[in-house]
């Protein structure tokens, strides 16, 4: 296999990660492109090229693809905003957990390394393993909103009001002293469902749209 057909195979493997309605209308163009850009003997996609067509794959994948109002479309941004705040938030209880205990200790001095073992294996754990599903079904809620799918809104609120139940429940049981940057994180969180939730509503009483994607509909 010569150094061309090396270099355009590698292209072809990092369109694929494109949209199929985008690829059918300017793959063969973008290799072209890409092909006349590229090094002299090169045979494979550079680093910087590479980047660049896994950016632009992500941000095709996460376009909406049919007709979506304004308001869905800013709703979808608040919950990919709220995937990532859910992360953050499964990192800071990482990163905090010493300080946690502490705090917890300095106010419960007669607290036992067996109560921590157990606060640990009762609230903290569960908590850092439902966080990367909790930030999948923010992610995969705004992935479907710019998708028109029908039962989208209705599973969006059963997830958003259990979040609320949750931070409702940790409010409860201290966490606000206890562990307040994991709060703030769970907080921010919960105000990007709120105005995401809000928009989504409002929208309900609005016909006003935004044009889809070429080609994207069907």
């Amino acid at each position: 296999m010569t150094d061309l057909q090396c270099l355009e195979r590698g292209y072809r493997r990092l369109l694929k990660l494109y949209p199929v309605w985008f690829r059918m209308e300017h793959e063969e163009e973008m290799i072209g492109v890409l092909m006349a850009g590229a090094a002299v003997g090169s045979r494979r996609p550079g680093l910087v090229e590479s980047l660049d067509l896994l950016r632009g794959a992500a941000a095709m994948q996460l376009r909406p693809r049919t007709a979506t109002s304004r308001g869905v479309a800013a709703a979808a941004r608040f919950l990919y905003l709220a995937s990532f705040l859910q992360l953050l938030s499964l990192l800071s209880s990482f990163l905090t957990i010493a300080s946690v205990r502490a705090t917890v200790l300095a106010l419960n001095p007669a607290f036992s390394a067996a109560q921590w073992h157990s606060l640990m294996v009762s609230q903290v754990e569960p908590s850092r393993i439902a966080a990367p599903v909790v930030a999948f079904l923010w992610a995969f809620l705004a992935w479907t909103l710019g998708r028109s799918m029908r039962w989208t809104n209705v599973t969006f609120a059963v997830v958003f009001g259990l979040f609320t139940l949750g931070l409702l429940s940790a409010l409860g049981q201290g966490g606000a002293i206890y562990a307040t940057a994991d709060i703030v994180v769970d907080g921010l969180e919960w105000i990007a469902g709120f105005l995401a939730l809000a928009l989504i509503v409002r929208d309900a009483t609005r016909g006003e749209t935004l044009e889809a994607p070429a080609g994207a509909v069907g």
